[in-house]
């Protein structure tokens, strides 16, 4: 077993059996079932705060969501190498397909009932939140250069989402 996952099964008390490399992590197979472990670039603050935003939507029965497993120490992350990683339960299922109306409805329903669940957080003190003041104008020309990507991409695939996206794109991006 490589060094980081020796210091997997020790920080989590997890017997692992076999690994697979996933998208940008990597599939846990252990005795207490699937786990996915991944870089975090995230600071160790910024995770704090995500895992306490995670943990209180759990607790208003939001439980739709990837919730950080926490180590025997009880914290959200680890470091190994000058990384951070964290663990979470794997969630076997697919992604949302845009074409499909009842997809689309229910991951609007979902996207709504997870805004709800996040009335009353107040992060500690302590945890990062992170703060997007002043940095409008930046973060503008940013998801409109992204707009022109998205575009050249759907120009190439020309799915029936694509069709629809640049029947728009014109518009919002004018707007923007």
């Amino acid at each position: 077993m490589s060094e980081i996952m020796e210091t997997v099964s020790t920080n989590y008390d997890l017997d692992i059996t076999n690994t697979s490399n996933y998208r940008d992590g990597t599939i846990l197979f252990t005795t207490s079932g699937k786990k996915l472990l991944k870089k975090i670039t995230f600071s160790p603050d910024r995770i704090l705060f995500i895992h306490k935003a995670k943990e209180h939507l759990n607790s208003k029965r939001f439980t739709n969501i990837d919730r950080y497993c926490v180590t025997k120490e009880g914290s959200p992350f680890f470091n190994f190498e000058e990384h951070n990683y964290t663990v979470t339960e794997m969630v076997d299922g697919r992604e949302c397909n845009f074409d499909s109306r009842p997809d689309l409805n229910s991951a609007v329903g979902m996207l709504a009932t997870m805004h709800n669940a996040t009335k009353g957080f107040v992060p500690e003190k302590d945890v990062f939140a992170k703060s997007e003041l002043g940095k409008l104008p930046g973060n503008f020309h940013k998801r409109l250069s992204d707009m022109k990507k998205m575009k050249k991409f759907a120009i190439k695939a020309r799915g029936s989402f694509d069709y629809l996206f640049l029947d728009w794109i014109d518009y919002f991006y004018n707007l923007g």
